[in-house]
């Protein structure tokens, strides 16, 4: 996925309005716009480092979506109830809120727990 579409994404899953990412980034609208329908480049780091800012993200995520950087860690496993608290998550585009979260990890923990008595059982 390339950075427009990223950061719409993102600014979406944050509930703003291109008008608001601009206010609260310094970023003008235009530019936004015209970064998210890709017909402008992959931005200036310190472009990024205001659009973050507006998004409250870090600055270094932005830097790793824009191709700036690579990520440190590929393969490093992930705790999924960490994830799922701190993550900005969509489900068929829509952000899931905190009840939402709380929701999807207490299904995946039953069947987690269901899936790990029938091995137990089979075992026997």
């Amino acid at each position: 996925m390339n950075f427009g579409k990223s950061l719409r994404r993102l600014r979406e899953s944050k509930g703003y309005s291109l008008r608001q990412l601009s206010i609260k980034s310094g970023v003008s609208f235009g530019q936004i716009s015209k970064i998210e329908q890709g017909t402008r480049g992959t931005p200036k780091p310190e472009t990024i480092e205001k659009l973050a800012r507006g998004l409250g993200v870090s600055y270094d995520y932005l830097m790793e979506l824009a191709g700036y950087v690579e990520s440190e860690k590929p393969d490093q496993p992930v705790e999924l109830t960490e994830f799922l608290q701190n993550a900005n998550v969509l489900f068929l585009g829509q952000p899931l809120t905190k009840q939402d979260k709380q929701r999807v990890e207490d299904v995946l923990t039953a069947l987690f727990f269901d899936a790990l008595k029938k091995k137990e059982r089979t075992r026997r």
